[in-house]
């Protein structure tokens, strides 16, 4: 939903139109975005393509009756399953300290349980192990120093 916009002259130039713009200066057709379209009494912004998980920017061009035009924003629009939407929590079943002791057997003592997603329909796709430093642990049978 976008905030609703009035014209200072509102009874003798109503808003009546709303374009979605890529650019803050002047109009340039958003090409992944549609322009808004009311739902109820609320003009709301779609994407064009609803099976993506983006964040779009976009901006907004507003017209009074008589011509008279403005620009708005940046406003953000989230899809889907993206940093700002989902939540990621810890397992709990992970196990973060596996005692070894001396001649077990060095294959399968560590199972990992991944992370649970706050979003039903956000499934993990891929965990990575890494270093502390945020690099890749390249060879996940060796403990990394």
């Amino acid at each position: 939903m976008i905030p609703k916009f009035e014209s200072s002259q509102q009874w003798g130039c109503p808003v009546y139109n709303y374009e979605v713009s890529s650019y803050s200066e002047y109009l340039v057709k958003h090409q992944e975005l549609e322009d808004p379209v009311f739902v109820s009494s609320d003009r709301v912004v779609y994407p064009k393509d609803k099976s993506l998980h983006r964040i779009y920017k976009f901006y907004l061009k507003i017209t009074a009756e008589g011509g008279s035009n403005a620009m708005f924003g940046d406003f953000d629009l989230y899809v889907g399953c993206t940093n700002h939407t989902v939540k990621m929590r810890d397992s709990p079943f992970l196990q973060i300290h596996v005692p070894v002791k001396t001649g077990d057997d060095p294959e399968n003592i560590f199972w990992f349980s991944p992370p649970i997603s706050s979003k039903s329909d956000c499934n993990v796709l891929k965990n990575e192990v890494v270093e502390t430093d945020g690099t890749f642990w390249l060879d996940p049978k060796v403990v990394p120093a």
